[in-house]
C-alpha cells in the first residue's frame, strides 16, 4: 500500500514537473514499472486521478487540520484515506488525521480556504463562471453534479445480436 502511494505521489511529481495528459504520462510510468502488480496499479490509477479531481478539496482540508504546505504524498494518502479503491480495506491505508478525514467527508467548513470552489474540485474561474450563469445554487448543483462518477454505458453490436438479447446475457450473468 505505502508502496502504491509513493509511486502515485511520483506520477503527480512529474505532472508536477511537465504538465501532459495525464492519462498518457500515467501509461509511461507505469510502462517503466512493469513489476507492479495489478492491484498497485488500481491504486496509483485511482489515486492519480481522484488527487487530479480533488486536489483543492484535499489542499484546503490539510490546511485546516494545520499543515501550510501539501505534498503530492499527503495529497494521495489523504485521498485514500477518504476515498479508497473498492478493493482496498480502509485499515490498510496510511494513517491521516481523523478531523482531516472528518471534514473531507462532512458539510463544508465555514471558512473553507478556497471558498465553495475549491470544495467542489474546480478552479475558481470556472466555478466563478457557473455562478454568473447559474446562479450560487445552480451553480453548487451543476458542480456536485459533474462531481459524480460516470455512470458505464454499454453499446450494443447489433451485426451479433439485438438490444434484447444482450440485456438477456448480461442479466444471466447477474448484471
Amino acid at each position: 500500500m505505502l508502496s502504491a502511494a509513493r509511486h502515485a505521489a511520483e506520477v503527480l511529481r512529474r505532472f508536477d514537473i511537465e504538465p501532459k495528459p495525464m492519462d498518457r504520462l500515467l501509461r509511461t510510468y507505469l510502462a517503466e514499472h512493469r513489476g507492479l502488480s495489478s492491484r498497485a496499479r488500481r491504486v496509483i490509477t485511482h489515486a492519480v486521478f481522484g488527487v487530479m479531481r480533488w486536489r483543492s478539496r484535499l489542499d484546503g482540508a490539510w490546511k485546516l487540520a494545520g499543515y501550510s504546505r501539501v505534498t503530492n504524498a499527503e495529497r494521495v494518502i489523504a485521498l485514500l484515506a477518504w476515498q479508497p479503491p473498492a478493493d482496498l480495506a480502509v485499515e490498510e491505508c496510511v494513517a491521516v488525521p481523523p478531523e482531516l478525514v472528518r471534514t473531507l467527508e462532512g458539510e463544508m467548513p465555514a471558512r473553507f480556504p478556497g471558498g465553495v470552489a475549491a470544495w467542489a474540485g474546480f478552479p475558481e474561474l470556472l466555478y466563478g463562471a457557473f455562478e454568473r450563469r447559474w446562479g450560487e445554487e445552480g451553480a453548487a448543483r451543476l458542480a456536485s453534479a459533474l462531481d459524480q462518477e460516470a455512470t458505464p454505458v454499454l453499446r450494443v453490436n447489433s451485426l451479433r445480436c439485438t438490444r434484447a438479447e444482450a440485456l438477456e446475457r448480461l442479466q444471466a450473468c447477474g448484471i
